[in-house]
């Protein structure tokens, strides 16, 4: 196992100690999971872009007509209707 060293002002110190104290980790696991995390999000970036290009062109579904392809449109609105329904029922005893 390799060690990092790295110069930080005394204010940065502070609030990064401080803030692996409050999520109880220990100064090397939260440094750690924070460079890690940094890097993934910038490869999640470029995966995107990437697969963006090559998708870019391609005829999309939006999520309404997908839902009434599958027979799913009504589902919610006929949910709320009954629940109202039933409130009212509720409400008139």
């Amino acid at each position: 196992m390799s060690t990092i060293s790295l110069r930080l002002s005394d204010k940065d110190d502070a609030l990064i100690r401080k803030y692996a104290e409050l999520h109880g980790m220990d100064l090397s696991t939260f440094i750690r999971q924070s460079v890690k995390e940094k890097i993934e999000d910038e490869y999640d970036l470029v995966l995107f872009d990437k697969v963006w290009e090559e998708e870019k062109d391609k005829e999309r579904v939006s999520h309404d007509d997908l839902k009434k392809e599958l027979g799913l449109w009504n589902i919610k609105s006929n949910i709320q209707k009954k629940q109202l329904s039933n409130l009212k029922k509720w409400i008139d005893k």
